[in-house]
């Protein structure tokens, strides 16, 4: 149909189907006299997912990385593959939606994706990426991502989900499916940025001869357990440049006997199987569900990612095992010795790539006083020597960048650049603050705390922000009632804090205006706002856990030995600035100095109690005492 006008019969079924059902919305359109045209219509449907071509003469996905050097001749995007969920956004005058690729809508179960891309610049998009799931900085599988969609609750709550934007179907209300990759991308990096949850995909831009090895050093680089993406550059959103899309998929094929079988919920089965035969098979774990049918004791064919070795419990597990088909030609599973050759094969790293768990200590160890970054090309759970480049707000002396290069090693150090640029990093990056630099605190903040006093109107809480050694953002709490300083005083209830920027730290002020001096969250309330210090110095670190926290304050009121602990309030209802909320399964964490004022002695268990006339929690030290370790 081209970009012709529809005329109004047509025009009135795509816009409901466009503004699904928004009759309001219609009728505003067609008393504006606004047109549409199909092209316009086009734009904003549901794009689905263009993945590389498998037909009966065409199969671009790989799973010999060899392979892969005989690509054809072009300029190539060499992407991280992830194991989460293809997922497009839809944002449109300032609204977001979220679908998946079988076009089923998933916006509610993401409250902080969305939130994130509403409140960019860019609109009128459309993007697509894969949805992932990460505990920390350790990324789960797709069975966790889809553990968490099809799960049932009332309160969705994604701090654990990022969304890796890597195309742009749709600038400002206009498809670009026929522009090419490279262009499309361009805008894509122009208009979607890094954010807490939003992250870009980083890809390495690789000019290819069919025969060379730039594609397999790409991808050493960008890898992660699943593989890697290589995309042409030429590549259009459709079928045809579907042709120009390739998969490097890390997996391998076993061959297993069914243990046990069950019914999914949805239809189909899955199967607990085990390898080996006699009195050498062990379980390896349960596959994903299929709708291949098969019996106790049959042969099935599994394709897997990846397989692990426990030494302690000399056990075997496999990761996305996926059946593949029912093998009636065979009796017998593989035997230990060929599971055991994957998983040693899987545990093999690239030469080119470093962990983090080596690299950073290292780092810290530098007698450098100067804090920097470690920027580059992260992987999964590590970094690729070719870019592992430190980067300085204030140059580095050649003293300094001896000694990095020094407590790095060889392997590490003729990769490194160093680079200098007063406004910091720009993207992912890791701060690092060595032990020299926290010691003698030149980082500003090192181990310093702040109490400070912050309200609005009729509401006021206090906070405690504390400098860390090991990143230049602040941490702490905030308490609905002020910190005692008696020892053996009142306990006040907190709420953790998370990471946030260290110009807090500084803030002192008797009246601040809504939105004054950039500081969010203050401007949520129309009036003014002060948030006054009353308190701060040097704090000690004594113990440190995901529920526990023991410090020793030198300040000039907050003296001495305090804890932080959180506890388990279940079933019950309590007070929150102003409202109550049901807490059932929550946790909340009490701050208090406590009587025993010497560091490391046990810690007397806290109890609750429901206070039905005030309605609020009441607690209390137990007698029984517990020791943290």
């Amino acid at each position: 149909m081209g970009d012709e006008t529809l005329d109004n019969d047509e025009k009135e079924i795509a816009l409901k189907e466009l503004f699904e059902g928004d009759e309001k919305r219609v009728k505003e359109i067609f008393e504006k006299g606004m047109s549409i045209t199909s092209e316009e219509y086009e734009a904003w449907e549901k794009v689905g997912n263009v993945k590389p071509k498998k037909s009966g003469t065409v199969n671009n996905e790989y799973f010999k990385k060899e392979d892969m050097k005989n690509l054809p001749d072009g300029t190539y995007y060499v992407e991280p593959k992830y194991d989460g969920i293809w997922m497009e956004a839809h944002k449109r005058d300032g609204d977001v939606k979220l679908f998946s690729s079988e076009g089923n809508e998933h916006t509610e179960k993401f409250p902080g994706i969305v939130d994130e891309l509403k409140k960019g610049e860019a609109d009128n998009y459309v993007i697509t990426g894969e949805m992932t799931r990460w505990r920390g900085r350790q990324r789960m599988t797709h069975t966790d991502v889809m553990e968490y969609v099809n799960s049932k609750t009332e309160k969705w709550d994604d701090k654990e989900m990022k969304y890796k934007p890597f195309d742009m179907v749709v600038e400002n209300g206009k498809s670009i499916k026929k522009e090419k990759l490279g262009e499309r991308r361009e805008k894509l990096d122009k208009k979607i940025k890094w954010g807490k949850q939003v992250h870009p995909t980083a890809y390495r831009k690789v000019e290819h001869k069919e025969g060379s090895t730039e594609i397999l050093k790409a991808i050493d680089d960008r890898r992660t357990r699943e593989g890697a993406m290589v995309k042409n550059i030429e590549a259009t959103y459709d079928d045809e440049g579907a042709g120009k899309l390739y998969k490097w998929k890390e997996q391998k094929e076993v061959d297993v006997r069914v243990k046990e079988k069950n019914e999914a919920e949805n239809g189909g089965w899955n199967y607990v199987c085990e390898v080996g035969n006699g009195e050498e098979s062990q379980v390896i774990g349960t596959t994903y569900t299929t709708k291949i049918d098969a019996e106790k004791k049959e042969i099935i064919r599994v394709s897997v990612d990846r397989v692990t070795y426990d030494a302690e419990e000399k056990k075997y597990t496999w990761y996305a095992p996926k059946v593949i088909e029912k093998r009636e030609d065979k009796k017998n599973a593989d035997p230990i010795s060929t599971i055991k050759r994957i998983a040693e094969v899987k545990a093999t790293r690239s030469s080119n790539i470093i962990t983090l768990t080596e690299l950073v200590p290292k780092l810290k160890k530098a007698e450098v006083e100067k804090e920097f970054y470690l920027v580059g090309g992260i992987v999964e759970n590590g970094m690729s020597t070719h870019d592992a480049d430190i980067l300085s707000k204030e140059e580095l002396t050649e003293e300094e960048k001896q000694e990095i290069k020094k407590v790095v090693g060889e392997r590490v150090s003729e990769q490194i650049e160093f680079i200098t640029d007063p406004e910091g990093p720009k993207g992912p990056n890791l701060q690092i603050i060595t032990d020299m630099a926290a010691s003698k605190g030149t980082w500003k903040y090192a181990k310093k705390f702040v109490i400070q006093e912050h309200g609005w109107g009729k509401k006021v809480h206090y906070d405690i922000r504390f400098g860390s050694p090991k990143t230049e953002k602040m941490w702490g709490y905030t308490c609905f009632s002020k910190p005692s300083t008696d020892a053996g005083g009142k306990k006040v209830r907190c709420q953790e804090k998370k990471y946030h920027d260290p110009k807090w730290m500084d803030l002192d002020k008797d009246e601040i205006k809504p939105g004054e001096d950039g500081h969010p969250g203050i401007g949520t309330y129309k009036g003014t706002a002060w948030m006054k210090k009353i308190d701060g110095g040097k704090y000690e670190f004594i113990k440190r856990r995901k529920d526990f926290l023991e410090v020793v304050l030198h300040g000039k009121e907050y003296k001495g030995r305090y804890l932080f602990r959180e506890i388990d309030v279940v079933n019950a209802k309590m007070e929150y600035q102003g409202g109550e909320d049901d807490a059932k399964n929550e946790k909340i964490w009490i701050m208090w100095k406590p009587a025993e004022q010497k560091v490391n002695m046990p810690v007397k268990k806290l109890a609750y109690k429901f206070n039905e006339e005030y309605k609020c929690l009441t607690y209390w030290e137990t007698e029984e005492e517990e020791i943290i370790e």
